[in-house]
């Protein structure tokens, strides 16, 4: 099987430029670009900043105030787009959007304002560190001469500190490393916005051992919220949907950050057996919202953000943290196998839990309700 292309996106105060290549790319691989870029490219910082799509972010201060950046991307016959923002939200921002069409039929790249109710006018020393990064739908691109943009198929938005050469988001945030706990007596205080009202959750320690906590909310009468906090061991962390209480034919969300904050991504995985082979990403029979789902890290916790549209979510879930430093990358997005998980059956309108752990004993059953810390509120 052939390696998808991948689009080099170059962006300069002086001009810019689209290429597509026949290899795949990462920051630890060495950027060989054949087309010349009026920029020192050796050392650019480098972020994968949106592993779900495979988005790779290159860039470097040239000089007082010029910042360069490339932007790499697999050649999805879609548009690729990166957004500058100042409050993270699309409207009012300003983004450059690039497209080479299959077997180079069309390319090219613009800028394009995403119309709001200010003006676009903020002069910066820098560039705006919140990010939104989008793929369009495939095969549509811009054409002359209006050159209209279709609606992305999928969008990311991340915060950078070009400082720092961390990046974080509203599907990747990093934030404060100070280690400070989560519980359900304290108050959630994260620091980007939803799009849901935070204040009336429902509050359970799921994992105790594991410090997982999950706050919900039935928000509407088939739109069902979800924060699934714990701490960020450098692993990935999952929580599942199963109709009977086993792994197989069960439902997950995936989400990870890895310590350093260079990478990091959230995705549904079908999980067809145990094998990892059998674990499928961007499969499941969850009704995810569209661009509800993100993960932040937050005072040395994850905080991993979805939600589903249903009547009724399925009570019995399953809960796991993966092996340290093994995360799902590009091209593949394999799952590797968890070191530990629990499964547990949740009553949403009673709020209590019965816990049945993972490990070795998988018979142990506990009621969770006083010993684990569920929560009526």
């Amino acid at each position: 099987m052939k390696a998808p292309l991948q689009l080099f996106f170059v962006i300069t105060f002086l001009g810019s430029v689209l290429r597509a290549r026949t290899e795949t790319d990462s920051c630890t691989s060495n950027l060989n670009l054949k087309a010349p870029t009026p920029f020192d490219t050796t050392n650019l910082q480098c972020l994968s900043v949106w592993d779900a799509q495979g988005f790779i972010l290159r860039y470097v201060q040239t000089s007082t105030n010029i910042w360069s950046f490339i932007l790499s991307t697999p050649d999805t016959n879609s548009y690729i787009a990166i957004g500058f923002s100042a409050s993270g939200s699309m409207v009012g921002s300003s983004a450059i959007v690039g497209w080479v069409a299959s077997r180079g039929a069309s390319g090219g790249i613009k800028q394009y304002y995403l119309g709001g109710v200010t003006p676009n006018q903020l002069e910066t020393t820098e560039p705006l560190s919140w990010l939104i990064l989008a793929t369009g739908s495939t095969g549509l691109f811009p054409a002359a001469p209006n050159y209209s943009l279709t609606k992305h198929l999928d969008k990311f938005s991340t915060r950078i500190d070009y400082s720092k050469v961390n990046n974080g988001s509203s599907q990747v945030i990093n934030g404060s490393s100070s280690s400070q706990g989560d519980s359900c007596d304290s108050k959630l205080n994260l620091s980007i916005p939803l799009n849901f009202d935070t204040t009336k959750l429902n509050c359970l320690s799921i994992w105790n051992a594991q410090g997982y906590i999950l706050r919900y909310s039935q928000t509407s009468s088939n739109i069902w919220s979800f924060i699934l906090s714990a701490p960020n061991q450098n692993s990935y962390i999952s929580i599942g949907f199963s109709p009977n209480g086993g792994m197989v034919g069960s439902s997950a969300i995936v989400g990870w950050i890895s310590s350093n904050g260079v990478t990091g991504g959230m995705k549904q995985y079908y999980l067809a057996g145990y094998a990892p082979n059998q674990v499928v990403p961007d499969r499941g029979n969850l009704p995810i919202i569209n661009n509800s789902t993100m993960i932040t890290s937050q005072s040395s916790r994850l905080y991993m953000v979805f939600q589903l549209q249903t009547n009724q979510p399925l009570s019995r879930l399953i809960y796991a943290v993966g092996p340290n430093g093994v995360f799902p990358t590009v091209p593949s997005f394999v799952l590797m196998q968890h070191q530990d998980k629990v499964s547990v059956t949740v009553n949403y309108a009673t709020v209590v839990i019965d816990a049945e752990l993972g490990r070795e004993n998988h018979n142990s059953i506990i009621r969770n309700c006083d010993r684990e810390g569920a929560r009526t509120t």
